[in-house]
């Protein structure tokens, strides 16, 4: 159950930045973050009635909490919950912190077992703070195995004057 829960975190190694000019001629930079995710502590809260260990069913709510690293340091935490709505499938929400800021997750995540190693999801970032305030995006994550995800995150950010 915990390679079908290992799911979801975000930002630190900056692997590129851009500048581009949107429609009303403002400038965005557009930055790819590359790290992995580990180290996983996951908990589920079975919703009655109890399924005694079986995958989650709707519902059911996994809480989770994980470290970021790059470079063989840890750069960030990830924390965060899913709620099953129609198993496999679950609504999740994370908060990715690093030192420059937050960047939050929201989107749907398949928790079926096929996800497992070599698995890839998709992933919405919706907003953060700090040196990611404004930011948008998406990413992938791909399962390596149940203890380790690699993330790689592209986001789009305004330029502060």
């Amino acid at each position: 159950m915990l390679r079908v829960l290992i799911l979801a975190a975000a930002c630190s190694a900056v692997v590129g930045v851009a500048a581009v000019v949107n429609a009303g001629g403002k400038t965005q930079r557009r930055t790819t973050l590359r790290f992995d995710e580990t180290n996983p502590r996951i908990s589920v809260v079975d919703i009655p009635p109890a399924n005694a260990g079986e995958a989650p069913e709707a519902g059911d709510t996994v809480l989770f909490v994980s470290d970021l690293v790059s470079g063989g340091r840890k750069v960030g935490t990830k924390r965060g919950s899913c709620t099953v709505v129609d198993a496999p499938l679950a609504e999740c929400m994370a908060t990715l912190t690093f030192s420059g800021g937050h960047v939050t997750v929201v989107d749907t995540f398949n928790l079926a077992p096929e996800f497992g190693p070599r698995g890839v999801q998709r992933i919405a970032f919706s907003g953060g703070t700090g040196a990611y305030r404004g930011a948008y995006g998406d990413g992938r994550v791909t399962q390596i195995n149940n203890a380790r995800s690699r993330w790689v995150v592209a986001l789009t950010r305004p330029d502060r004057p």
